[in-house]
């Protein structure tokens, strides 16, 4: 730590002190007429100013330190560290974007937290511990790899929307290969990136199969349909011939997979990137991985492959003719960290509360290249483009991308000069320094706002371009940097919703259809009729924005937009109406309303009781508890209903009940000795005859 703090120290000073000799040749410029600045800035480009060997060799001694320190804690002696790619990835990445001053900080940070991975080569990277600067090789032609891929798309770009929106299942095939071109029967790597969203349970997957370049062209020729198992297994052994029989068939259903895509969509090549990129991995596993990509260049393969003649090769070569402006160089670096499960590290968050690096949501080398070679062609341009360091770069693509690409146009000369070949792609990097170099575009942006040091990184990264939009008049629009998150869950609930509005309707309906019989009974009342004729217009209405919110919400989760989903016209307008038409039935009907209620009567019906509220207690003298009704006998003469219980007969009117006042009872006769317990009444001619259980009386039982 105290190494990369000293470290860093001084490369700020280096910088400050730039920065102030610059201020000095500038004002000497403007009071004594002279050019000093251009010297100077000739004077910094070279050593002393700009060091490209010091900082490789302490981010390599860091590594090998950090190394040691991990191999002894692990006890990890007799472990092999030569590092082998996996053929499947199942990770987490968050990308982040740096500019070109801040490279020394992501580098010692990452050395730090984990060692250089170089391909194919494993132990000690520093050869001389006591002199590490002994080695004059630098860092990002030793340690570093020049990686290409080219990245495969249809006509219509489908790979790109669908990659764009992040939709679930969105996939993306491309071939890497790493330094030059690899000759014919060279491997290369083809790979299927797949995205998957959270509610999948499923992490975002990239698979990769080695086959031999000279298959390629057959891969995109689709003339002859779907592979059959035998031909891909074929292709499979060619490029891995090492591979165990189940490692084979989980390759062989990857590459008929691929060229299933390819059948159905007829993908062609479409952008190349390429770029330099450092490492930074642990030997032993895949759990956590850095890398740093720098000079990220893109190359529009779309359109050299549809002049390229038959016999040529399936991407561009080379040697190959290229128009000038098919080369674009990527204003930024990128910082990627990789993490199989787990939280990113801490020291990201350092980085970032420095300036060194600044989040870049989703940010795609190919959907950046896509987006850079068919500015006018696509719809839909990702977020970055109103960046304000890409801002200038799609600004000037919009100018000249009516012009004929074809006027300019450049071969690689570099065997005619003697110079050689750059080492990633040949003629391709040697053209980026004359083609649409973004970093000039953004000096000149910043120029015009503020001093050349120091910037403030994160403003001017964070901030964004109002202009792009006029100077991209009707051209596609920017994708949001937070695209929704659709799932599912969602499209049932629109439906659900839409099936709402629909019952509401529905009730509307119905009580229309109340109304109108309403209107009929009361001979054709006008009003009424109005009242229903408002409750169908109020039906029709919600029928009808039911519908257009159902279709409209459908769209904007299908295309993944933020926003628009909010309702409030809908429901406030219906609250309108019910409230207008409650008030109008109201009106209309409460002149119609009987402000009295009459009572209740009760209608005689053969076979059905009546139920009576008898006035037992004190006033009657006879006690709820003692009266066990036993008889009953109708006396129409009378109009009374004479009833026997226990010790007593009783009588009570005969009348039906209008309310459920308590009923008088009146005592017809009583027993003296109390143990009468009567059973039964009949009138006989007039005369009440009761039948008793007790035989001992003097009656005899009646």
């Amino acid at each position: 730590e105290d190494l990369q703090t000293k470290t860093l120290k001084i490369i700020k000073e280096a910088i400050n002190n730039r920065n102030e000799l610059l201020r000095i040749a500038n004002k000497a410029d403007v009071r004594l007429k002279t050019v000093t600045v251009d010297e100077c800035e000739r004077d910094f480009s070279k050593e002393r100013w700009k060091d490209t060997e010091t900082i490789g060799h302490i981010v390599k001694l860091l590594s090998d330190i950090f190394s040691l320190i991990r191999k002894i804690t692990e006890d990890a002696n007799g472990k092999d560290n030569k590092w082998v790619a996996p053929t499947s990835f199942e990770r987490v990445t968050t990308k982040y974007w740096f500019r070109e001053e801040n490279i020394p900080e992501v580098l010692l940070k990452s050395a730090a937290e984990l060692p250089i991975l170089v391909y194919g080569k494993s132990g000690l990277l520093t050869k001389n511990l006591k002199n590490p600067s002994e080695s004059k090789v630098e860092f990002w032609k030793s340690m570093a790899s020049p990686i290409s891929s080219v990245y495969f798309d249809s006509e219509n770009l489908d790979l790109y929307r669908r990659r764009l929106k992040r939709a679930e299942g969105a996939q993306l095939v491309r071939v890497r290969w790493y330094g030059k071109k690899p000759k014919k029967d060279s491997v290369v790597f083809l790979e299927l990136k797949t995205h998957h969203e959270c509610w999948i349970e499923n992490k975002s997957v990239k698979k990769r199969v080695n086959v031999l370049q000279y298959r390629m062209s057959g891969l995109i020729d689709t003339s002859d349909g779907p592979w059959t198992p035998e031909f891909a297994k074929e292709l499979v052994l060619e490029g891995t011939p090492e591979a165990t029989e189940d490692e084979i068939i989980g390759l062989v259903d990857l590459l008929l997979e691929i060229r299933k895509l390819f059948c159905k969509l007829e993908l062609k090549p479409c952008v190349r990137t390429s770029y330099i990129r450092a490492a930074f991995q642990s030997p032993t596993n895949n759990n956590l991985r850095l890398t740093i990509d720098r000079d990220i260049t893109v190359i529009d393969e779309f359109s050299a492959y549809r002049d390229r003649v038959e016999s040529s090769s399936w991407c561009i070569e080379d040697i190959d003719v290229v128009p000038i402006k098919s080369f674009i160089k990527v204003p930024y670096g990128v910082f990627e960290v990789k993490v199989s499960g787990g939280e990113n590290p801490l020291f990201v968050e350092e980085l970032i509360r420095s300036n060194a690096i600044v989040e870049a949501p989703k940010f795609s080398k190919f959907l950046t290249g896509v987006s850079f070679h068919n500015a006018k062609k696509v719809k839909t341009l990702p977020w970055w483009a109103e960046d304000a360091l890409f801002s200038p770069v799609f600004k000037k693509l919009n100018i000249h991308r009516s012009s004929s690409l074809g006027v300019n146009s450049v071969r690689n000369s570099s065997k005619q000069r003697g110079d050689p070949p750059p080492p990633a792609t040949g003629a391709i990097l040697m053209q980026s320094k004359d083609v649409l170099d973004a970093e000039e575009e953004v000096d000149q942006f910043q120029d015009k706002k503020k001093d050349l040091f120091p910037f403030s990184f994160t403003s001017g990264l964070r901030s964004r371009v109002s202009r792009i939009k006029d100077s991209i008049n009707k051209g596609p629009e920017t994708a949001s940097r937070s695209p929704a998150r659709v799932e599912p869950k969602s499209f049932f609930a629109n439906e659900r919703t839409f099936i709402q509005w629909i019952t509401v309707g529905t009730l509307f309906t119905t009580i229309a259809g109340i109304v109108y019989a309403s209107a009929s009974a009361n001979d054709n009342d006008w009003n009424t009729y109005q009242v229903g004729n408002g409750l169908v217009a109020c039906a029709l209405f919600v029928a009808i924005y039911g519908t257009i919110v159902y279709y409209r919400r459908l769209y904007l989760m299908t295309y993944a937009k933020p926003y628009g989903y909010a309702d409030a016209f809908g429901p406030a307008v219906l609250a309108i109406f019910m409230i207008i038409l409650l008030c109008a039935f109201i009106y209309v009907e409460y002149p119609n309303i009987s402000t009295s209620t009459p009572k209740s009567k009760f209608a005689e019906l053969p076979g059905v009781c009546i139920r009576r509220n008898l006035d037992l207690g004190p006033t009657s003298g006879i006690s709820a508890l003692q009266f066990e009704p036993s008889g009953i006998v109708v006396d129409k003469e009378r109009n009374l209903i004479i009833v026997a219980s226990l010790n007593e007969i009783v009588a009570i009117n005969a009348d039906l009940p209008n309310s459920t006042d308590p009923i008088p009872i009146k005592i017809l006769y009583r027993f003296p000795d109390g143990n009468e317990d009567l059973e039964g009444l009949e009138i006989i001619k007039g005369t009440i005859y009761a039948v008793s259980e007790n035989k001992g009386s003097a009656t005899g039982g009646v």
